[in-house]
């Protein structure tokens, strides 16, 4: 599963500009990678609505921002995902962030 997301991050990222990391999808989803002073964030787009904003690493205690652009993209992947198939509210479990998270990043501390 690793080994898949961190090829599909890959991809992506080849395709696209520096500022922001996007993926369509089916309904017009995307998820987009954005930085802000010191750490990075994902948003959930459908058009220019956000759907989701997601500023902390989701399933880990406490509230511990994203400090890669990548595990950003990589978590904000999963969040499209699952709301492509329909899965609303869109939980990611601690289990789903490990096995999202690039091989590169530091994972958080729970």
């Amino acid at each position: 599963m690793k080994v898949v997301a961190t090829l599909l991050i890959l991809v992506l990222f080849s395709c696209n500009s520096d500022k922001s990391a996007e993926s369509k999808v089916p309904h017009e989803l995307k998820v987009e990678r954005l930085k802000a002073s010191d750490y990075w964030k994902y948003v959930v787009r459908k058009g220019d609505k956000i759907v989701i904003e997601q500023t902390f690493v989701p399933a880990f205690s406490g509230k511990q921002p994203f400090y890669d652009s990548v595990a950003a993209s990589s978590i904000g992947l999963v969040v499209l995902n699952k709301l492509d198939s329909g899965i609303f509210p869109p939980s990611v479990s601690k289990s789903e962030v490990i096995d999202a998270w690039p091989m590169n990043a530091l994972l958080p501390e729970d």
